[in-house]
């Protein structure tokens, strides 16, 4: 979080910016862009007026879109989303929510769209407010829905030896183990 952010003068800036990078066809009014970011009014005005000042976004009306013209959208796209999973530190942020046993980031961390789920979480003694607070932060850094599961050791290795499709999924198409003390390496 902290080389991105610096770079573009702090995470508000970067969570708006990928909310609309991440939803090209979506036009927020500053309601929606406050609470998805989890923001200030004041802050939500100052970006929105630095990201349409840069071409990024343009004005619809009362609300705002991604300016699909912009010279720049692909090289912004592939600094804010591309380098998403090495910005945001899932590894230390999702221990602190119970014992991890294996951590697997997909989906809009790879800025793979067609994933079925974000998070694959195998943990014990995991406290559901803190995952909730958790996902919920991760999901305004990263400015879209984080799609998770979680299970216990046993049920993984369960659905691990019925060739569960859901675990399949996850494991056949691309993702990275950010913390791996279950599957072979």
């Amino acid at each position: 979080m902290d080389r991105i952010a610096k770079l573009f003068g702090g995470m508000s800036f970067v969570r708006v910016a990928r909310l609309f990078l991440l939803h090209p066809g979506v036009v927020y009014d500053s309601r929606t862009l406050r609470e998805k970011a989890h923001l200030d009014p004041a802050d939500v005005r100052v970006i929105v007026n630095d990201l349409a000042g840069a071409s990024v976004i343009k004005k619809r009306g009362t609300k705002w879109a991604l300016n699909d013209a912009c010279a720049f959208l692909k090289p912004l796209h592939d600094l804010l989303i591309g380098q998403l999973l090495a910005d945001i530190n899932l590894a230390k942020r999702v221990e602190r929510c119970g014992t991890v046993k294996l951590l697997i980031a997909s989906g809009v961390f790879l800025d793979e769209s067609e994933s079925r789920t974000d998070l694959l979480l195998v943990a014990e003694r995991v406290n559901p407010k803190m995952l909730q607070k958790i996902v919920a932060a991760l999901e305004a850094d990263v400015g879209s829905e984080v799609r998770y599961v979680v299970f216990t050791p046993a049920e993984f290795a369960y659905r691990m030896g019925v060739n569960d499709k859901l675990i399949r999924d996850i494991l056949d198409y691309p993702h990275v183990k950010i913390i791996n003390k279950v599957l072979p390496q």
